[in-house]
């Protein structure tokens, strides 16, 4: 328990603040090709070898709030420990990128520390169902470097598309052909979300609390577990029930859709169970969900009302006139949905096989972590 006061009192990220408003300039990102049937270090080493000059960059970043013990209680020897088939991977990249494994380590635990996030899954009148997400993180100058798609390859065969952080082994966003798409998105604890204007000491307490499972019951990441699911499951009904039975370090939102009419969820899962769920039904009105950052039953605070002006601009296009194009367009690329920490903007369908990023580039963007 001490070990966990002492990160309490030494470490705690409130937030992100914009110093300057911009306008954004969109691009679309390049695709790099992986084999799963190599080893580790030969499957990343495109990839890493490209982006180590930023991967330093946002490693040198990260490190300068976070307390250098952190890192000291990490070793390899532990991370073997905690999951063997993470450490060979965190190892193969820490080495093409000349960098210390346990600084991979916690840039794969990017998620159990902060994002946001917008989800949104349709079905059209022709029950075409189609998934958007816009991923909302901030640190454009050192994460939209380092933004990619990927074709994931197993015994020859396309095995599913992710959009890929160089230098993660998991992933918030993808798509399994023919069976499934998923993005993640940030979930508070639920005594946090029943109080938007909470102390940050509560906050505090989550993160005091992801620490605990990483440490103590050596729990699966949430990024991690998205990429086992993809490898493993091969159906819609496979994927929703690995997501829904393994216990995780860090509260999430999982938004899964399919290939057949309403197979459309968001999971709102605790670390070890699920909180709720929240289903595509078109024969009775639920044609789309929209998710952000907050449980389904509570109103959006009021000083991120994402949720709100999507649901809207979605019913004013209506169901018969939805498309990918125009939810991108009308939708996730306008305020408050495009917003300052938006790095991407993606569209895919496990049903129409397609996976589609815009990254968004914020020119004299500046950032500045708040602290405790």
């Amino acid at each position: 328990m001490r070990l966990y006061l002492v990160i309490l009192c030494s470490f705690f990220i409130v937030g992100l603040a914009d110093t300057q408003k911009t306008h954004p300039v969109p691009y679309q990102t390049k695709t790099y090709t992986f084999n799963l049937d190599l080893p580790p270090k030969q499957m990343w080493a495109q990839l890493i070898t490209d982006n180590k000059e930023n991967i330093h960059r946002l490693l040198k970043y990260i490190k300068s709030f976070m307390p250098a013990f952190i890192f000291e209680l990490t070793p390899v020897s532990w991370i073997r420990k905690y999951n063997p088939r993470v450490a060979e991977e965190v190892q193969a990249i820490a080495e093409l990128a000349q960098v210390n494994v346990d600084d991979v380590f916690w840039l794969n635990m990017m998620y159990e520390l902060a994002t946001f996030c917008t989800s949104i899954i349709i079905q059209d009148e022709n029950n075409n169902i189609f998934h958007g997400r816009n991923l909302d993180w901030g640190l454009q100058n050192y994460l939209e470097p380092l933004l990619y798609n990927g074709d994931f390859y197993r015994n020859g065969k396309l095995l599913f598309r992710a959009n890929v952080v160089a230098g993660a082994i998991g992933f918030l966003t993808a798509e399994k052909p023919g069976a499934f798409a998923i993005s993640i998105n940030q979930r508070n604890d639920r005594d946090v979300n029943l109080h938007p204007d909470r102390h940050p000491i509560k906050d505090f307490w989550g993160l005091m609390k992801n620490f605990y499972q990483i440490f103590e019951n050596h729990r699966t990441g949430v990024m991690w577990n998205a990429r086992l699911v993809l490898e493993n499951a091969t159906t819609f009904e496979e994927a929703f029930n690995q997501l829904a039975s393994t216990p995780i370090i860090a509260p999430v939102y999982y938004i899964l859709s399919g290939v057949k009419p309403n197979q459309g969820v968001v999971l709102e899962m605790d670390r070890d169970s699920v909180f709720g769920v929240a289903q595509l039904d078109a024969d009775n009105g639920i044609w789309y969900l929209v998710q952000t950052n907050y449980d389904r039953d509570l109103v959006d605070p009021k000083n991120d009302r994402r949720r709100i002006p999507a649901e809207e601009r979605i019913d004013a296009i209506g169901r018969e006139n939805i498309t990918p194009q125009n939810l991108v367009s009308n939708v996730l690329s306008l305020d408050p949905n495009l917003n300052k920490q938006t790095l991407e903007t993606i569209i895919m369908s496990a049903q129409g096989d397609y996976l589609n990023t815009t990254c968004w580039r914020w020119e004299n963007s500046q950032y500045s972590i708040l602290t405790l």
